[in-house]
């Protein structure tokens, strides 16, 4: 199979997990968007006969138009042809009389890209994408932003920069939803301590080890240790 059949074929999946959004939202992508509307079709005026179609095109809630495309690899010639969709898709809004909406990029890439340019500028014009993860900041919800940009980091492990990815980190770190995570770990962590230590003296007093011995090995109080051998006492 030709490298460039298993890029079409990674680029057809990702189509197909678009259906499943469909009428929902792209938060999946960790993009804080209005929910999609409608489906729009993707037969722009053509420029030239060779042009490909636009992968996806939705009317947003808010009446925005999201031009969706999907990659496998990052190039130039990408960046121009995301501008032709742009110019088609006004074109055909003004060749119809009709108000020419506000329009969003969006680009989605697979694993196999490492790294892209979020902005390319021309002197007459910039072309701005804008990163995942700070788009995802925006959601005012911390859980759902802790879960959207967690979400990020682990399905992009594979192609995220890893200083990028020590920011974002750093950043999530901050946050309430991440702080109130980590002390719950931390008491988790400390009680199988505990019960550990607790386990030992236990087994330290089956051997008959007087309760200084057991207080040295296990790092317990007296207190701690005589309210063991009450509950082992107890539980016989």
């Amino acid at each position: 199979m030709s490298e460039g059949i298993v890029y079409q074929n990674k680029d057809i999946e990702f189509k197909l997990m678009s259906e499943t959004y469909k009428e929902k939202s792209f938060e999946a992508y960790g993009l804080n968007l209005p929910k999609i509307k409608e489906v729009l079709p993707t037969n722009l005026p053509a420029v030239s006969a060779n042009e490909m179609r636009i992968d996806n095109l939705f009317l947003l809630e808010d009446d925005t138009l999201a031009i969706v495309d999907y990659e496998s690899e990052d190039k130039v010639s990408n960046r121009v042809k995301y501008i032709n969709y742009i110019g088609r898709i006004m074109q055909r809004y003004d060749s119809q009389k009709k108000k020419i909406p506000k329009l969003r990029m969006i680009v989605i890439y697979t694993g196999d890209v490492e790294n892209a340019k979020d902005t390319w500028e021309m002197p007459c014009l910039t072309l701005k994408m804008e990163q995942v993860v700070e788009l995802a900041k925006q959601i005012e919800n911390e859980n759902i932003q802790a879960f959207v940009i967690t979400g990020i980091l682990v399905s992009s492990d594979k192609f995220i920069d890893r200083a990028y990815a020590k920011t974002v980190r750093r950043y999530l770190s901050m946050t309430k939803v991440f702080q109130i995570l980590e002390e719950e770990k931390q008491e988790a962590i400390n009680l199988a301590r505990q019960n550990e230590k607790i386990a030992i003296a236990e087994n330290l007093m089956k051997d008959g080890l007087d309760t200084i011995l057991i207080m040295r090995t296990t790092g317990l109080t007296r207190e701690q240790i005589e309210k063991i051998r009450e509950n082992m006492l107890a539980a016989r």
